[in-house]
């Protein structure tokens, strides 16, 4: 048997939208403070050495330190697609259900398509649950990202959506009333929703 699985793991999919100024990135953070071990793609620079994080641009310097069996908490401050794959294909050669990561995908849509999750990154939303990967994704438009992510998501927060077509599309993947979503408010106020399932959602106004 394979150590590196471990098939009695619960799912841990989390995706995170919410236009510029929801409150997404916040949340993130918040929902993964407590993890010892978390390996992070930002295009954008959002998780820094204030947030406890390593950063790093070098492909050579994130694998070295992503290979310790400790805690770590890394940061590969790279974007675009090539670079996506490259850490999708890293994270996933070092899964191990012995040492649980949680992997955050900021800005998601940048790097992704509306059809079905490619590579590594459909790996690691579709078969990581054994190998101990939880995964935390991000983006500001709903619409335009996999739907292997979408279809596979346990759990969501959902913010202040700008756009009328992502506001539709939440309502179809949810069966939250147009209505309730139009209602959220971005900064200085931050009014999100938690999805937890069909029928079990929470709006949180602040």
């Amino acid at each position: 048997m394979n150590p590196r699985i471990n098939e009695n793991l619960e799912k841990d999919i989390r995706a995170y939208f919410g236009s510029s100024g929801s409150g997404k990135t916040y949340t993130i953070k918040a929902d993964i403070s407590g993890a010892a071990r978390v390996l992070v793609f930002d295009p954008e620079g959002s998780f820094t050495s204030a947030d406890g994080f390593t950063v790093t641009e070098s492909r050579a310097e994130f694998l070295e330190r992503a290979r310790n069996s400790g805690p770590v908490k890394l940061c590969f401050a790279a974007g675009g697609i090539a670079n996506f794959e490259w850490f999708c294909e890293a994270v996933w050669a070092l899964a191990d259900a012995r040492r649980p990561s949680v992997v955050v995908v900021d800005e998601l849509g940048g790097v992704t398509t509306a059809g079905k999750a490619r590579g590594r990154w459909y790996d690691l939303i579709s078969r990581g649950r054994k190998y101990g990967v939880h995964i935390r994704a991000g983006a500001q438009r709903p619409s335009e990202i996999d739907k292997t992510l979408i279809g596979n998501k346990n759990g969501m927060f959902i913010g202040y959506l700008e756009r009328a077509g992502d506001i539709d599309y939440i309502s179809r993947e949810t069966g939250i009333d147009t209505d309730v979503l139009k209602g959220l408010r971005g900064a200085p106020y931050y009014d999100c929703i938690k999805y937890a399932g069909r029928d079990r959602w929470k709006k949180v106004v602040k």
